[in-house]
């Protein structure tokens, strides 16, 4: 959020992809250099490869971020790259940071760490009311993303890898967070 403020302080007329993947690249960068630090990229599950029968647990999840895609991408090639890069750095984050707070929660329980992890998640997406975002819609998406925190905390806890929830957030980020119709 920090970083994509300060984009918008310099450059007020940027589109929100462009702020959000600056935003988001620099998080990714951070949340990288905190993995590595912490030695945690095996123990998170965003180094291991998954069995492919744990992969079908990801089915649901698939389905959800596929849905908004079915309008079709009213967008240029650039601005679908600009996005691409948008959500897979914002993706790449937010699951990176729900996966190191499961490790940290870990001594609480799997279903506790998976509720809290999700909680907190939720709790993130109320900093966007630090930016000037109105409130009953950030309020809606705060529940809405803390639900989906769980439900990825849940798959990853029960699958043991996490790369592919950063795949599948990313895929619904790129196609339900964008304003297509305002390219």
């Amino acid at each position: 959020l920090a970083v994509g403020a300060l984009v918008g302080r310099l450059a007020p007329a940027a589109p929100l992809v462009a702020l959000g993947a600056a935003g988001g690249l620099a998080a990714s960068a951070a949340a990288a250099w905190l993995l590595t630090r912490l030695r945690a990229w095996g123990a998170t599950g965003l180094r291991q490869g998954a069995r492919p029968g744990s992969l079908l647990w990801y089915i649901p999840l698939l389905i959800y971020a596929l849905l908004p895609l079915a309008q079709g991408p009213r967008v240029s090639a650039a601005v679908a790259g600009l996005g691409a890069v948008f959500a897979l750095s914002i993706g790449f984050w937010k699951v990176a940071s729900l996966a190191l707070g499961l490790l940290l929660l870990a001594p609480l329980g799997r279903w506790r760490a998976a509720g809290l992890a999700g909680l907190c998640f939720g709790l993130a997406h109320l900093l966007a009311l630090l930016v000037g975002a109105s409130l009953a819609p950030t309020l809606v998406n705060a529940l809405a993303s803390g639900l989906l925190g769980f439900a990825i905390a849940a798959l990853a806890l029960r699958t043991g890898v996490a790369w592919p929830a950063v795949a599948l957030y990313s895929l619904l980020l790129f196609g339900d967070e964008l304003p297509w119709s305002a390219w």
